[in-house]
């Protein structure tokens, strides 16, 4: 019976979850589409034409190596909690939880990411806690 029930909360939760990603997303979806509708075609297409390619190229440059450094600092959070991962690993979950964080704020987004990849990779919950706390200083 307590299986069953925990079976139940697990299928709620998920169907929650799914429906709750809806929502953000058709939000973001409203708060673009009325940030556009202040704007012509016209307007948008000549604001990009001022972008130079130079100015372009040298963001995107910026970019990667922002995520560069942000990898590194993962991977020297793991050395100094003596664990070792691959840099693939590594640079898989500072990626995302980077962009997440970036867009969600670390608590939504970032830490629980990094909580369940770091997790399912043999990284103690202690060991996850004490890593987050190394990035947020």
């Amino acid at each position: 019976m307590y299986y069953n029930k925990k079976l139940q909360f697990k299928k709620l939760f998920r169907i929650f979850g799914v429906f709750l990603i809806i929502g953000i997303f058709s939000g973001a979806l409203y708060l673009l589409y009325t940030e556009l509708n202040k704007y012509s075609l016209s307007e948008i297409k000549a604001s990009l034409m001022k972008v130079s390619f130079s100015g372009l190229l040298g963001s995107v440059i910026f970019t990667i190596f922002n995520y560069i450094v942000l990898i590194g600092y993962d991977w020297l959070a793991l050395k100094g909690i003596g664990k070792s991962l691959s840099l693939k690993k590594v640079s898989f979950v500072s990626f995302v939880g980077q962009a997440i964080s970036y867009n969600f704020g670390a608590i939504l987004g970032g830490s629980t990411v990094r909580y369940r990849l770091y997790s399912s990779w043999g990284v103690s919950y202690v060991e996850i806690v004490k890593l987050i706390l190394m990035l947020a200083v």
